[in-house]
């Protein structure tokens, strides 16, 4: 079934009111709801979809819910809902995304943009002490509201997201995940089926690192080098992504022998002296061993603060 909502289309008891854009795994509208005083957003599941997909819906609800008392983690307004045919739910509206803002605000100063970065890393801390963690960390991802005269981001979209306080994870054979960005290069060998959470944290880690760079440059180039270098590097060897784990981890430690750390190079920021400790930063934390990478996200905040 397609999908055959559009302005003035009535779900339950919201109307739609716009088409506001698309998420992982479904289809954001601003809303109104009759029983909710302000706007809201309201996010339809994929139409037509997999049985993964619609759990990972549920997943994500099932996140918002656990993570809804932080101020900077979306607040769900419902719990998964069904009405001709559709799964979905109620969320908190916000007024852009990161990637939006930033662009729309080119001036802002390094201690805003610092700022801004601290309170998403607070609520991504926030969560890895519930044992979540997102795998899908980037800046649309980070939504950003207006309360007053304060620009607050919202962190959205753990439809990739994991729990590990509960039995109803994602499922199993999506190795790769995230946005290819913000993906770390152990994911492109997989190596880290790994089910500890420590490892997704690290996927985490280096994604804020991404971040990071992204407020400051708002360019994909490392990632781009990085990508076409692993890309060269399977090709060479005849990587196979179903082969045998310690095979793979051969694979990845070789690549990491071969890999040109000229490249971090281009993980730098053009800023003034004062600020070496935001490219410290974006270092340890997009370092491609993942074991020698920066391994909370307290100490991301401990070096900034």
């Amino acid at each position: 079934m397609e999908l055959m909502l559009d302005e003035n289309s009535r779900l339950g008891s919201c109307t739609l009111l716009s088409h506001i854009g698309n998420g992982s795994f479904g289809y954001v509208f601003k809303a109104k709801d009759s029983k909710i005083p302000e706007e809201i957003a309201l996010k339809i599941c994929k139409s037509p979809c997999t049985d993964d997909e619609k759990q990972r819906f549920k997943i994500e609800n099932a996140i918002l819910h656990t993570l809804k008392v932080h101020e900077n983690i979306v607040i769900p307004h419902s719990e998964i809902l069904g009405e001709s045919g559709y799964l979905y739910y109620l969320m908190e509206l916000a007024d852009s995304n990161l990637e939006q803002y930033l662009n729309a605000n080119y001036n802002l100063s390094t201690n805003q943009k610092i700022e801004l970065f601290l309170t998403v890393c607070r609520a991504i801390l926030y969560a890895h002490k519930k044992e979540i963690v997102h795998r899908d960390l980037w800046w649309r991802n980070i939504l950003i509201k207006h309360r007053d005269l304060e620009t607050m981001p919202k962190v959205t979209d753990f439809g990739r997201g994991k729990d590990y306080n509960s039995t109803f994870s994602t499922p199993d054979g999506e190795k790769c995940w995230g946005y290819l960005y913000i993906t770390p290069p152990e994911s492109y060998f997989f190596v880290d089926s790994d089910s500890s959470i420590q490892h997704h944290i690290l996927s985490d880690i280096y994604a804020l690192g991404i971040l990071l760079y992204y407020f400051f440059e708002n360019g994909p180039a490392y990632s781009i080098f990085l990508l076409g270098s692993i890309e060269e590097f399977h090709k060479k060897v005849k990587f196979n992504p179903n082969g045998e784990l310690k095979q793979r981890v051969n694979y990845y430690n070789g690549w990491l022998e071969s890999f040109d750390t000229i490249l971090l190079e281009k993980l730098r920021i053009n800023s003034d002296i004062e600020n070496d400790k935001i490219n410290e930063v974006i270092k340890l934390c997009c370092e491609p061993n993942y074991k020698k990478r920066i391994q909370s996200v307290e100490q991301i905040i401990k070096i900034l603060e």
